[in-house]
């Protein structure tokens, strides 16, 4: 029969015979250690992956890690950081967007910036002072063009070009301006439909101060172009400067002597005499609207710099000389754009137009103009009635 051998009462340890079992339970145990911290660390990542992170840090499932998470990143388990979209590494330290980049007008190259992974804006486009010149009669083809801006959608008949506006180094503030490409022509136009009635106390602020004006009606249409004193001009590869629609405007006092000018034509020293025009950026047959693009207050100079020479340009509606004469104007930047209306006018008083309305406005016809509500639900008068319109709605006959 067999015994059941008892060690219990040895006069020595057991290690002493076995000393090989002794060295493999003090390995096994440290290991054994860290696979069990290991396996809390996925069930704790398993549970926020089920829980969410807003759910895990509830339930305190967040603690400490040191150093702290950055950029965002959440302590999910201890020294254990869940990261955001477009960053990485054990403290979400390092970026991790894409490296497509953004190409901007200007040929800038941007690259996407953390947190979120978006492209930054690009730089506004240049140049963005013009002097303008008259220009003789020469040969014209009249066409038909639509035109989008801020106050809304218009089909103008472009007629003759009136003027060749060379970017300028005013005051100093940009020595490089005589050396750009892009000048602009500008053509005069009628517009065809819808009738444009007009914008009142319209807001202008400008590096002269500010200004309030009534735009009249659209009486130019500024083109990019290439210019050259050989013919013919090189065309333009990617234009800088936008497409533009200019308002005549009336009211506003606006007188500033010596202001120094330097352009492809010269340097010289003029007065502005009166506010002229506000050129708007437009989209032109579908084409769009550069982003960055500035909008354009013109003045009438007083005696300004005659340049009297024969150019050569070619744009959209094709090449050809140009007579430059003497300048008449001066465009500058405006920092805060005008107010758009909410909708378009009506053609006619009492007749309906199905206008749109710019987001977040509601309009309606009131006796042959348009009252706009403010907000989702606002009860506004509308042709003498209360009534109620929801953001970006149209107008009812």
């Amino acid at each position: 029969m067999g015994r059941k051998d008892d060690f219990t009462n040895l006069p020595f340890p057991l290690s002493d015979v076995y000393p090989h079992q002794r060295e493999t339970r003090n390995k096994e145990i440290p290991m054994i250690a860290t696979r069990a911290l290991r396996l809390a660390a996925l069930a704790t990542l398993s549970l926020v992956a089920a829980l969410g992170t807003a759910g895990a840090a509830a339930a305190g499932l967040a603690t400490s890690c040191t150093p702290p998470c950055q950029n965002a990143g959440v302590c999910v388990a201890p020294n254990t950081c869940q990261c955001p979209p477009g960053f990485e590494g054990p403290l979400c330290e390092v970026a991790s967007c894409t490296d497509d980049k953004k190409t901007c007008p200007d040929g800038t190259a941007l690259d996407r910036v953390p947190p979120g992974c978006q492209f930054p804006e690009c730089p506004a486009t240049r140049p963005s002072h013009f002097q303008c010149y008259d220009v003789g009669r020469n040969s014209f083809t009249p066409r038909m063009v639509d035109l989008v801006d801020d106050f809304g959608p218009g089909t103008v008949k472009v007629r003759r070009p009136k003027l060749l506006c060379a970017p300028v180094n005013k005051n100093n503030e940009d020595p490089t301006a005589p050396g750009d490409a892009d000048h602009l022509v500008g053509y005069e136009v009628r517009r065809s439909e819808p009738r444009f009635e007009g914008r009142r106390d319209v807001v202008v602020e400008d590096q002269f101060g500010t200004l309030v004006v009534d735009l009249r009606r659209p009486e130019r249409l500024l083109v990019p172009s290439a210019k050259s004193l050989t013919d013919p001009a090189t065309p333009l590869d990617l234009p800088l400067v936008d497409h533009y629609q200019c308002y005549s405007v009336r009211g506003g006092r606006r007188r500033v002597a010596g202001v120094s000018v330097e352009d492809q034509f010269g340097v010289g020293t003029t007065n502005i005499k009166k506010p002229l025009r506000l050129c708007l950026p437009v989209d032109k047959q579908g084409e769009g609207i550069l982003e960055g693009a500035a909008r354009l207050m013109c003045y009438q100079l007083k005696a300004g710099p005659r340049a009297n020479q024969k150019v050569f340009v070619d744009n959209q509606f094709g090449n050809g000389a140009l007579q430059v004469r003497r300048a008449r104007e001066l465009c500058v930047p405006i920092t805060v754009p005008p107010a758009p209306a909410c909708c378009d006018p009506l053609a006619e008083p009492g007749q309906h137009q199905n206008p749109i309305c710019l987001e977040g406005h509601a309009c309606c016809p009131n006796t042959g103009e348009w009252a706009c509500s403010i907000g989702d639900g606002v009860t506004f008068i509308c042709g003498g009635q209360q009534t109620t319109g929801p953001f970006g709605s149209t107008c009812s006959p």
